[in-house]
């Protein structure tokens, strides 16, 4: 009996697509290859000493998310270090600072009044949840 795929957005899936979107960044030149080492683990609990955190990016209470950024993942480490987005839509990228991302999704036509809430636990969970839910206010709201 064959066995079912698993959704896209289970925490599997969102893990493998986050390692693909890491190297076709590199090879798209978005990220420097001595990041990608560090990006990839950022987001293990194992390596929890490395001091990334990960984020949910959201506009606030009450406000939709775009649907580019629907359970985007942000990673940063500090002020001075880099701060990388990483979506469904658009895979990873690399910012110098959060300015520097808050003016490339303005000119984008994205609201830049974000919000970034640290994710406790497992990201990739927390990007299937977030996912989930905005599927399921989508629905609601059809």
């Amino acid at each position: 009996m064959p066995t079912p795929s698993l959704p896209f957005f289970h925490t599997v899936h969102l893990h493998g697509y986050f390692v693909r979107a890491v190297s076709a960044a590199i090879q798209a030149g978005r990220v420097p290859p001595g990041e990608s080492a560090l990006l990839l683990q950022s987001l293990q609990p194992e390596y929890q000493h490395l001091g990334f955190r990960a984020d949910t990016v959201s506009y606030g209470p009450g406000n939709l998310t775009d649907p580019s950024l629907v359970g985007a993942l942000l990673i940063s480490r500090g002020e001075a270090d880099p701060v990388y987005l990483f979506s469904l839509s658009r895979g990873v990228e690399r910012f110098a600072s959060r300015a520097e991302l808050t003016g490339t999704l303005k000119a984008r036509g994205i609201v830049p009044l974000l919000e970034a809430t640290q994710i406790q636990g497992a990201p990739f969970e927390a990007q299937m949840r977030a996912y989930l839910e905005a599927r399921c206010e989508r629905a609601a709201s059809a």
